[in-house]
């Protein structure tokens, strides 16, 4: 979109800092809801952890699983 590449590791960092941020906070408790958010949360950080590396950045595909490099 307009050139940019908008990475899913930023978005999972953020679930995950309102999610623990609402625990410690006692705005909820740990259940099956905020075990899946938290979830939810760790998979976009780990499908996304190329991005995280200055070196590897943009250079894999993107899917629903872990990005990969493309084959040549």
């Amino acid at each position: 979109m307009l050139g940019l590449r908008i990475h899913e590791f930023a978005l999972g960092f953020a679930v995950l800092g309102v999610l623990i941020g609402g625990v410690v906070a006692e705005w909820w408790g740990l259940h099956l809801r905020e075990a899946a958010t938290g979830g939810f949360g760790g998979w976009l950080v780990a499908k996304d952890w190329r991005d995280l590396v200055p070196s590897k950045r943009n250079t894999a595909r993107w899917s629903l699983l872990p990005h990969r490099v493309p084959r040549d």
